[in-house]
């Protein structure tokens, strides 16, 4: 864990350098391709078919038969 508002995991000091690097310097395209998201990037919502496609696999894994 660490207190940057936007890099909330990271798992060495190199590791937070470089994506710290790669939230400054790339674009989101080329930061989401390499999977270096922002804390807000991440939270942001999806797209509500795929919402609904989660929701009903979750809903039919967990209900009984």
């Amino acid at each position: 864990m660490t207190d940057d508002a936007d890099l909330r995991i990271s798992t060495s000091l190199v590791d937070y350098i470089f994506r710290r690097l790669a939230l400054d310097y790339l674009n989101p395209a080329e930061r989401e391709e390499l999977g270096v998201l922002s804390t807000s990037e991440r939270l942001q919502p999806t797209l509500p078919e795929i919402a609904e496609q989660a929701t009903r696999r979750t809903t039919c894994r967990w209900s009984s038969p």
